[in-house]
């Protein structure tokens, strides 16, 4: 009985060892083909590296042939200047703005200098030298984690745990912003300061200039109803206090003590609930105040264009000389490969095999 318990404890061990040895294995088949794999990166950088060193002088002629060619280049081509301003819209007038910039540029593109002049109010020669116009909107990250809490705070608690800030940036439209930029581009540095104004006028549209007037007496009338409910506050705690004096002298016979605890136990939680309703009434107040202030203009200007565009920072110069140290390795490389098409002919190596 011994025996045959000692055979099978054997037996077992045995197939343990099995099982580790072939799990041991397999790890290290693993470990052997990731090591094979960063050993050939390394190989490949280091061949690189050696192509690289012994093509250095080529190299190096591409690198100052294109830093040649950035130089000149810059010094036949035009020069471009660009300037910004920074709406602030009201009434959706940043779809008209837009569609408005995209027919600029039509005329642009069909050199019809003589309609985008008339438009702009500028001279022929002023909207010949401009290239381009583009708006975006204008946003920083913060403010607009700011309005995406005070969005999730004021929308239904089953949306809160699963609409995260990139769902609400991505459903952004472009009209769903408050503040955009404009950028002109053109030949003519002193041109941008013309475009001030009549750019973004929109005075003659009766539609908006209608919208503007409804919106400002809404907003009127729902401010006279909160200074109305503020006086109403205050005739509230005027009479409180005064009914508070008077049962305080007709009960002063009494002591301070029960004065206290009359006016006390009475009127400090209707009090409180007075203090919430105005802080609640004026907090309204000043954001309707800001409403009215911005609903003035249909378009609040915060940065108009400068006198004088700047000449935009660019990279093209980096890339243009990278296009000529990339282009001198490629052909570098093609050449060393018909280098070794030329050896493996000579030699004789690729024959065709009888069937």
């Amino acid at each position: 009985m011994s025996e045959h318990n000692t055979n099978k404890q054997t037996n077992e061990e045995v197939d343990l060892i099995g099982i580790f040895t072939i799990i041991g294995n397999g790890f290290k088949r693993v470990f052997n083909f990731f090591g094979k794999i960063l050993y050939n990166l390394f190989a490949l950088i280091m061949r690189l590296l050696i192509f690289i060193r012994k093509k250095i002088v080529y190299i190096l002629i591409a690198f100052v042939l294109g830093i040649v060619y950035t130089s000149i280049s810059d010094k036949l081509g035009a020069d471009v200047y660009e300037s910004q301003a920074i709406l602030q819209t009201n009434f959706q007038v940043e779809l008209q703005l837009k569609s408005r910039l995209e027919e600029y540029k039509q005329l642009i593109e069909n050199n019809d200098t003589i309609e985008l002049a008339r438009r702009l109010e500028i001279t022929p020669e002023e909207a010949a030298s401009i290239y381009d116009f583009d708006i975006k909107p204008f946003y920083s990250m913060n403010r607009m984690r700011f309005e995406y809490y005070d969005y999730i705070y004021e929308t239904d608690s089953t949306i809160k745990s699963s609409f995260t800030f990139d769902e609400y940036e991505e459903d952004l439209r472009f009209e769903d912003y408050k503040e955009y930029e404009i950028k002109v581009v053109s030949g003519n540095k002193d041109v941008f300061e013309d475009l001030n104004e009549k750019l973004w006028d929109f005075s003659n549209f009766d539609n908006l200039e209608l919208s503007k007037k409804r919106n400002q007496e809404m907003y009127l009338r729902k401010r006279a109803l909160l200074e109305k409910s503020l006086s109403n506050i205050d005739s509230t705690r005027a009479a409180k206090r005064k009914a508070l004096v008077k049962q305080a002298e007709n009960n002063n016979t009494n002591g301070s003590r029960n004065i206290f605890e009359m006016g006390g136990n009475s009127g400090v939680s209707e009090e409180q609930v007075l203090y919430e309703n105005e802080k609640l009434i004026r907090d309204e107040l000043f954001m309707i105040d800001e409403k009215i202030s911005r609903s003035e203009n249909i378009i609040n200007v915060i940065k108009k264009f400068e006198k004088t565009g700047v000449i935009p920072k660019s990279t093209n110069k980096i890339f243009s000389i990278l296009y000529f140290v990339f282009g001198a390795i490629i052909i570098l490389l093609i050449i060393e490969f018909f280098k070794y098409l030329s050896r493996e002919e000579t030699v004789n190596k690729w024959t065709f095999r009888k069937l």
